[in-house]
């Protein structure tokens, strides 16, 4: 390889890290979709078959081959690897440019966009019971975050090949000590297991004040002594509760929807909703706004861009769901705040998409990074 084709190659390397780096390290759009957790592919560590005749690390068999002379080199591979960064770059280029359409308080939604749809969720892990090699237990909950103020709904799910457990109860423990117990009761026959369910009343849980708890399941299992498994949570006083909706307004190219609060503890909050057709079938938008508020009560604005509404070609009505609320902390060592919802979800009325005004979401930081990626993957006129 040409000691020009060799710095050419390590160019375009450098410049891949350089717009990566940079796009990662801004609150630009993202530029692919995040998909639902998942087990990662394993890596495989194995070194495959050597070829016939030859024997690693020995000559045994023949003598080892003279390396080529350097007039002798193969054909330089840097014109491939060169153009295939630069496909790279456009795509990259291309993504970002259709992402950063849509501003970041309002961006499409996708039904495979689970994080999204899904906030603070609660992942079970399935842990085998101690004695019983065929025997394992989940404890699950809707999410890992809980108001104290609402019931609390627990399954325990049994996956054994037949019926093992003849009964099952949950247990609460907190820095306060323990918190009382809840019998669960057995559903209806499922396939490859048992699944027992309960509530925890909001006084039990109110009982145990903020902070981290565990929940303990015991499960009778073939007669013999009780086994446990747990599972960790963090119960939360609300410090904003969202009481209702105003009537949301045309501004433009947006859709304002006003949210009214009571709050206990003056912050800075972030309101995390998903907008979708009014059936709650078909997700249209994810909003994400951020507002100060203050005591006893105060509003702050969603807001959805016409950008978004009209690509995912929905002019309403909507339900508003999925609310997830949070106070940051005011100074280093504090504590993040948690909000509520006085319901799951909201009704919202829409509009007929020619009310908004036809102007393009445009962020000045965003336009810059793109013509960089434009330079970047020659495609800048």
């Amino acid at each position: 390889m040409t000691r020009a084709k060799r710095l050419s190659a390590a160019g375009l390397v450098l410049l891949v890290v350089v717009a990566v780096v940079w796009l990662h390290s801004s609150d630009a759009p993202p530029v692919a979709e995040r998909e639902p957790p998942g087990q990662p592919a394993k890596a495989s560590s194995s070194v495959g078959p050597e070829a016939p005749g030859t024997t690693a690390g020995s000559d045994r068999g023949g003598e080892a081959a003279a390396p080529p002379a350097r007039g002798d080199e193969p054909p330089s591979a840097a014109p491939d690897a060169a153009g295939l960064m630069n496909s790279q770059l456009k795509d990259i280029a291309d993504a970002y440019r259709h992402s950063s359409r849509f501003p970041s308080y309002s961006r499409p939604l996708e039904a495979s966009d689970w994080d999204l749809l899904n906030p603070r969720a609660f992942v079970p892990r399935e842990t085998p019971l101690a004695g019983y090699p065929d025997v394992a237990a989940s404890i699950e909950v809707d999410r890992y975050v809980v108001d104290v103020n609402r019931p609390l709904s627990v399954r325990v799910r049994v996956s054994s090949p037949t019926r093992v457990v003849s009964a099952a109860s949950l247990s609460l423990l907190s820095a306060r000590g323990p918190g009382g117990s809840v019998a669960l009761a057995e559903q209806a026959a499922v396939s490859g297991g048992q699944v027992f369910s309960g509530v925890v009343p909001a006084s039990l849980l109110l009982s145990l004040g903020e902070g981290d708890v565990a929940l303990l399941a015991a499960l009778s299992v073939m007669g013999d002594e009780p086994v446990t498994v747990s599972a960790q949570l963090k119960l939360y006083l609300p410090e904003a509760r969202l009481t209702y909706l105003g009537a949301p307004y045309v501004d433009g190219a947006n859709l304002v929807i006003p949210a009214h609060f009571e709050v206990t503890t003056r912050g800075y909050y972030r309101v995390r909703a998903n907008l979708f057709e009014q059936e709650g079938e078909r997700p249209v938008a994810h909003i994400n706004a951020a507002f100060m508020l203050d005591p006893p009560q105060a509003t702050g604005l969603l807001r959805v861009h016409a950008e978004t509404l009209r690509a995912m070609q929905a002019p309403g009505p909507y339900l508003l769901t999925d609310i997830d609320i949070t106070r940051s902390p005011a100074r280093p060592g504090d504590s993040t705040g948690y909000g509520s919802s006085a319901q799951p979800s909201w009704p919202v009325p829409g509009f007929n998409l020619g009310s908004y005004s036809d102007e393009p979401y445009v962020d000045e930081s965003v336009r810059q990074r793109q013509e960089f990626l434009d330079r970047l993957s020659g495609e800048a006129p």
